[in-house]
């Protein structure tokens, strides 16, 4: 994406997660578009977003997709979605922002109708994301319901090796649902 650094992770971990779930649709660098991300979501289900996120140029502090080309996913535009999805899951950095909730990325999945999205509010490195999105998707296969699968994740990595047990690659990650 645009002056922004390869994501050398994001490709693998999408394959991964696609062997984990063999009947969803893989979309990878330049097959991803503002339009086919409101397609997936109007699909229901689960969608996984693995990419950047920067700041948006229509209001300070508001975070947008980045996606290829230099093209943007604006916190407008998915709000203007249908969403059918039941679980977004938003593996990048700071998609869970801290700021007001009518620019935040995570808020905005829930505002359009998403049942529940996972989101970071840390940058957490590449690689360490990955392990986490694929830990995280082998316990929810298991039939637990998404928070007790990440709950399970986070202790997983809390309790094991040193490289990663540290809070900074687990701890960011929060479920959040949309109020009813």
């Amino acid at each position: 994406t645009s002056g922004l650094p390869d994501l050398h992770h994001a490709v693998a971990e999408a394959r991964d997660l696609i062997h984990l779930w063999p009947k969803g649709q893989l979309h990878i660098e330049e097959e991803i578009s503002g339009e086919g991300i409101l397609g997936a979501g109007r699909a229901g289900g689960l969608l996984h977003l693995a990419m950047h996120t920067r700041l948006g140029e229509r209001a300070p502090g508001e975070m947008v997709l980045a996606l290829p080309g230099g093209a943007t996913l604006q916190v407008a535009g998915i709000r203007a979605g249908e969403w059918r999805a039941e679980l977004v899951t938003l593996s990048g950095c700071q998609t869970k922002g801290d700021g007001l909730p009518y620019l935040d990325l995570a808020g905005s999945f829930l505002d359009a109708g998403v049942g529940e999205v996972l989101a970071s509010s840390l940058r957490v490195p590449d690689a360490a994301g990955r392990e986490f999105f694929v830990a995280f998707y082998r316990t929810l296969l298991t039939g637990l319901p998404p928070e007790q699968a990440l709950r399970l994740t986070q202790l997983k990595f809390r309790d094991g090796p040193p490289e990663r047990a540290a809070p900074y690659y687990w701890s960011g990650y929060r479920l959040m649902r949309r109020a009813h």
